[in-house]
């Protein structure tokens, strides 16, 4: 199904009658024919409620092993957007209207804009020129064709069914955060949205909480807060009507694997630029693996690595901020070791509640 949007791009330019080259905003047209299938093709996998107070699940259907998301009906899918007005956020057009304010914003502040885009913006709600009908002698076109090429990238995970566009995105988990208040420790345990790239590890995004478990892993997340100290009236009063599932096969994630890589972020992102973090090769391998792989492709040498860290802080090189976060990552290390000794005895996979 072929969609026409018309994408709004920042560069610079020179227009008519003017000097100088300046900063300039406009749209360019951009047709894009995004993937169709039928109903029956698209599976339920599950239904899954992000929020703290069950209101309004998100279905997961699969189709050729990626899952999918609604995202807007065809009829109503935005095709343009206003970098500063209020609705300028959403998948397709929310990177873009913030490169775009961005740009702006920082042209303005060094004087770079041209009259008109200086109009524009003051008048926020206004939208923006064509850019073929904004008179410009030259600009940069391979930066135009960037940032084309960038929104068609992000139109590649779009499919069509049955009038509905749907977002291809990441198998989410269920997180277990270990938290110590005024000397009492427990658990916070909720369903966690994944990036589409894994656990995003730049410095303004949340931490990964300390352990992440399949949807259906219901043995791994028991077995991981008992030794963190839950009772059973705790994991009783788990929420668990926030994750209903319909297909377990179709889940992939591994527990184990995907909590060695969060407890290694969490070591990355606390100690990243910290006066206290310890010099050791232990630790400089795991930023190593955590800033050349993602939370679904790393070698098995970032679970023995944690192990040895979890070692190497107790012998009194500094690893972790505190203590919590050791023992947290002593859990996540007890898992590995078990997998390993799983796997040695021909067992396959993480421990799950699959039919």
């Amino acid at each position: 199904m072929k969609f026409e949007f018309e994408l709004p791009i920042v560069t610079f330019g020179l227009r008519e009658r003017r000097k100088n080259n300046a900063t300039v905003a406009g749209t360019v047209p951009v047709e894009i024919e995004v993937e169709e299938c039928d109903l029956v093709d698209l599976l339920p996998v599950a239904d899954v409620d992000f929020s703290p107070s069950p209101t309004n699940p998100t279905g997961f259907k699969c189709l050729n092993g990626d899952l999918y998301v609604p995202l807007s009906p065809c009829d109503t899918l935005p095709r343009t957007v206003a970098p500063y007005s209020s609705d300028a956020d959403g998948y397709l057009f929310g990177k873009v209207a913030r490169m775009v304010r961005t740009s702006l914003d920082n042209a303005r502040s060094g004087r770079q804009l041209s009259r008109s885009d200086m109009g524009y913006h003051q008048n926020r709600e206004k939208h923006l020129e064509p850019l073929e009908d904004m008179k410009l002698v030259s600009y940069d076109k391979r930066n135009v064709s960037m940032q084309i090429a960038a929104f068609r990238e992000r139109c590649d995970r779009l499919l069509v069914c049955e009038g509905i566009v749907h977002l291809r995105v990441a198998e989410p988990a269920i997180g277990v955060d270990v938290v110590y208040e005024e000397e009492a420790r427990r658990l916070s345990i909720r369903p966690v949205w994944r990036s589409s790239t894994g656990i995003r590890k730049a410095a303004g995004d949340p931490l990964p909480p300390h352990a992440l478990f399949r949807l259906d892993d219901e043995q791994g997340l028991r077995d991981f807060c008992l030794a963190a100290g839950a009772s059973e009236e705790r994991l009783a009063n788990w929420n668990s009507g926030r994750v209903r599932i319909v297909d377990a096969t179709r889940l992939q994630i591994d527990s184990t694997r995907l909590s060695v890589f969060a407890a290694a972020a969490r070591i990355v992102r606390q100690g990243w630029g910290k006066q206290w973090l310890g010099d050791d090769p232990v630790i400089d391998g795991i930023f190593e693996i955590v800033d050349n792989h993602t939370d679904t492709d790393f070698p098995d040498r970032l679970g023995e690595l944690l192990s040895e860290a979890v070692v190497l802080h107790k012998a009194g090189t500094t690893v972790f901020r505190n203590e919590v976060e050791a023992e947290a990552t002593k859990y996540v290390v007890d898992m590995w070791e078990a997998r390993d000794v799983e796997l040695s005895m021909g067992i396959e996979g993480s421990r799950s509640m699959r039919p």
